[in-house]
């Protein structure tokens, strides 16, 4: 990944959809690495309401707190508590391998009998970024625990605030049929 960064500095866009330990780590060996990067979209996080569940950020807390100091240019982070509007049921979408694959390989967060599309909303965001709203500051993040927390008066950490989730099921809907 490093070396891919490098390669194409202004072009790669990152996105993290689990744990960040990979990315703190590749921070901390190369700290040029951020502003190298074209966009920089974390799914981890939880922002906007006070029921702090999301897990990526709390997996590895101290990753997550890395991630947050670091010196980058600008870093989009899309809460689980947003995301969560974003819901379809496994019904729903269309019958396909690429369907499959995508559900093996990023298992979304299931409640009642939906799937939350955290991750996959962080991906649509790169090519719809006008179903999102987003408010900038500076999120921190408790060593202990992974809370996250943000902080509107200044900061490269641009949290969603909001996300249209009829929009995003359907460019999902869209994309895989």
């Amino acid at each position: 990944m490093r070396d891919t960064i490098r390669n194409r500095p202004g072009e790669i866009t990152l996105i993290t959809s689990g744990p960040l330990m990979n990315i703190a780590l590749l921070f901390t060996i190369d700290p040029e690495i951020p502003f190298l990067l074209k966009d920089f979209i974390t799914a981890a996080g939880s922002f906007m309401t006070n029921n702090n569940e999301e897990r990526n950020s709390q997996f590895d807390p101290l990753a997550t707190l890395l991630i947050s100091r670091s010196k980058r240019s600008r870093h989009v982070w899309l809460g689980l508590d947003i995301a969560k509007s974003c819901k379809i049921s496994p019904s729903e979408l269309p019958q396909s391998s690429i369907t499959q694959l995508c559900h093996q390989l990023t298992p979304q967060v299931t409640t009642g009998g939906e799937e939350s599309l955290h991750s996959t909303s962080a991906a649509i965001s790169i090519f719809h970024p006008e179903f999102f709203e987003y408010r900038a500051g500076m999120v921190n993040v408790t060593e202990r625990k992974g809370k996250t927390r943000f902080d509107g008066s200044s900061g490269v950490d641009h949290i969603a605030t909001f996300v249209d989730p009829v929009k995003v099921v359907e460019e999902l809907t869209k994309t895989i049929a």
